[in-house]
């Protein structure tokens, strides 16, 4: 009799499952997007960055224009998009000002565009100048997905509503709740009003102060917990949850999610509405943007 010791095979159903589990994992990191848009990045941090994005799987790596030759080249085969930012961070350049600055970062080999809208003009309700400072990123931009920062911590919920309805007018894929840079961030109450206002017609992303995996879980409206990676100082935004209703409010647990701004995305009702992208970094919060249709 041989001494050789027998172990069962593997179940099959086991087996399968681990590969689901892997499955979900991944597709959750593309749930967000990976940011450094610092003012005092440095070559060596965006490296960094771009190696946590790569590693993960996020959807997006988001840099300042200035850095985004510099990325494309780290992340080149890595499946990881490249984004960068647009009248950032306040918003008041005009509109040509901003439809030229799309179409500088494009050239730069920019993948995806997160523009500040112009707020002034959203108080003042000059509805044309406007849509137009929008229009001319989303023309610029010629199918490559625009997002449009409203930067909440200013509006009122009124302002909200009107900022939505607008965007989504002009044409973006996204809106998007914050800067991260200004007073507070996303919270559920904004991202449920976003995805009610803009009715299918774009996505939602919520951006600052999404610090938990329930809060991701709360915002995608999703029942399962999935880990979630950043390292500071970056941002992290999540994108891409499958269809479900956005859930009511639920006691938070005490499991931290490693770094994220969640950005949810709402119905989407174009083709590239599940096209996924993300910014993420290592072992901390950020942003997360995730999907949701009608």
């Amino acid at each position: 009799m041989s001494n050789r010791s027998w172990a069962a095979p593997p179940r099959e159903d086991l087996v399968n499952e681990k590969r689901l589990i892997a499955t979900e994992v991944t597709s959750f990191a593309k749930l967000f997007d990976h940011s450094i848009v610092r003012p005092d990045a440095t070559r060596e941090q965006v490296r960094q960055f771009a190696d946590a994005a790569a590693r993960l799987g996020t959807a997006t790596l988001s840099v300042q224009p200035h850095y985004i030759g510099f990325a494309a080249e780290l992340l080149r085969g890595s499946g990881v998009l490249v984004g960068t930012v647009v009248g950032f961070p306040h918003g008041n350049e005009t509109p040509s000002m901003k439809e030229h600055q799309a179409k500088e970062v494009l050239d730069l080999g920019a993948e995806e565009i997160d523009m500040v809208m112009n707020i002034p003009a959203l108080k003042n309700g000059e509805k044309g100048r406007f849509i137009r400072d929008v229009e001319g990123v989303v023309r610029a931009a010629a199918g490559v997905k625009v997002k449009v920062i409203t930067e909440n911590c200013y509006l009122t919920q009124e302002e909200k509503r009107r900022a939505c309805e607008w965007i989504a007018q002009a044409g973006a894929h996204f809106v998007k709740t914050s800067t991260a840079y200004a007073d507070g961030g996303a919270t559920l109450d904004d991202v449920r009003l976003m995805y009610e206002a803009v009715q299918g017609r774009c996505q939602v992303k919520a951006a600052g102060g999404i610090r938990q995996i329930r809060e991701v879980l709360d915002s995608c409206g999703r029942s399962k917990s999935y880990p979630h990676t950043r390292e500071r100082p970056s941002r992290t935004t999540c994108r891409g949850c499958p269809d479900r209703q956005l859930q009511p409010e639920r006691p938070k647990k005490r499991l931290k999610l490693p770094g994220a701004r969640v950005r949810e995305r709402a119905g989407a009702s174009r083709s590239r509405a599940h096209s996924s992208g993300a910014q993420c970094v290592d072992p901390r919060p950020g942003q997360v943007r995730v999907p949701f249709r009608r």
